[in-house]
């Protein structure tokens, strides 16, 4: 049977998440690639010692990955003997060409070695060079395509980001962030730990996450959607009761099965719809559907559930409407989160 966890090494992970769950991918972010390095390989090492298979992407030459690796995985040629881990280096004057066509093959490529190679845990260093698209709907597409895979073949995967390239590329990361198990921030050696879900030990379900405030902009908001996360959204509508402010949600589920890439597409195009009519408004996705805020204005609710229902918004899928009003529904967060 395949835990749903496995474990880091790395104690704040371990104690606040369980480890990580098996099948989903992780971004980790710090401020230098050597810094990202040290803390992946650290990790890769602990799983070879468990006996787990690790398929292993770096962008440094082979001369120097060598000679660095030995040094915190002593015996890394048994391991490679062993067929326990395999190393494939990242030509990264190939990848940071902004080339589409070129860093699309290197996605293709990485496809098939998952596919074929069978590991507990995909590690990639510097995963920012594979993002160097210039379409991003084809690159969030074939992202979408690689964690996927990950699920099929009940890998783990590790993807390094440096923090430059997360603050130049919002939308971006927002998207990875959406579709990733978990985020964790490497800043002044203290671990700072987003996850978009309630998976570890000491998180109990619907519970709203305390996370860091480091970057609590690109903690709390998705660039791409627009849409607030779950605890991005309970510390508005936390304000609003605590001051004792009047205001509905209304809420829209749709009915037709979406892959997860197709649902951001169309929740983008019904955010931006909105926008392009003059209603901005802090929304939140949660559970597959979407909770629009609005400060006691009927008038302006009324027009967004005309509009979402919109046959050119909703292209022929069903979706269904429902509105909560504080403080008639709910009178306290708890008994709202009840309620979603």
């Amino acid at each position: 049977m395949i835990p749903d966890f496995l474990k880091t090494g790395i104690k704040e992970i371990d104690d606040n998440w369980g480890g990580f769950r098996v099948g989903y991918p992780y971004l980790l972010i710090s401020e230098k690639e050597t810094i990202n390095n040290e803390i992946l390989l650290k990790y890769t090492h602990k799983n070879l010692i468990a006996g787990q298979a690790v398929l292993y992407f770096t962008s440094l030459d082979t001369e120097n990955f060598l000679n660095y690796i030995q040094k915190i995985i002593p015996n890394t040629n048994e391991y490679i003997k062993k067929n326990l881990l395999a190393l494939h280096f990242i030509n990264p004057k190939f990848l940071r060409i902004k080339d589409d066509k070129k860093i699309l093959t290197a996605l293709s490529v990485l496809k098939k070695i998952l596919v074929k190679e069978s590991a507990k845990l995909l590690i990639i260093e510097n995963f920012d060079y594979f993002l160097n698209l210039q379409n991003l709907e084809k690159l969030y597409k074939e992202i979408f395509e690689v964690f996927q895979i990950l699920k099929e073949c009940s890998c783990i995967g590790f993807f390094s980001l440096i923090k430059k390239f997360v603050e130049e590329n919002n939308e971006i990361f927002s998207y990875l962030k959406e579709i990733a198990a978990g985020v964790i921030f490497y800043e002044n050696n203290n671990y700072h730990l987003f996850s978009r879900f309630s998976h570890g030990i000491k998180q109990v379900e619907k519970e709203v996450i305390s996370i860091s405030e480091f970057p609590q902009d690109l903690a709390d908001q998705d660039e791409y959607t627009g849409l607030y996360n779950y605890q991005g959204f309970c510390r508005i509508l936390a304000n609003l009761i605590t001051q004792k402010i009047n205001f509905f949600l209304f809420g829209f589920s749709i009915s037709f099965e979406f892959n997860e890439h197709l649902k951001r597409i169309f929740l983008h195009r019904i955010t931006k719809v909105l926008k392009e009519n003059g209603i901005k408004v802090p929304g939140m996705r949660y559970q597959d559907k979407i909770y629009l805020l609005f400060l006691d204005n009927k008038e302006k609710l009324e027009e967004c559930k005309k509009i979402i229902n919109q046959e050119e918004i909703a292209g022929g899928i069903k979706i269904t409407n429902f509105i909560y009003h504080y403080p008639e529904d709910f009178q306290t967060l708890e008994e709202l989160i009840k309620i979603l």
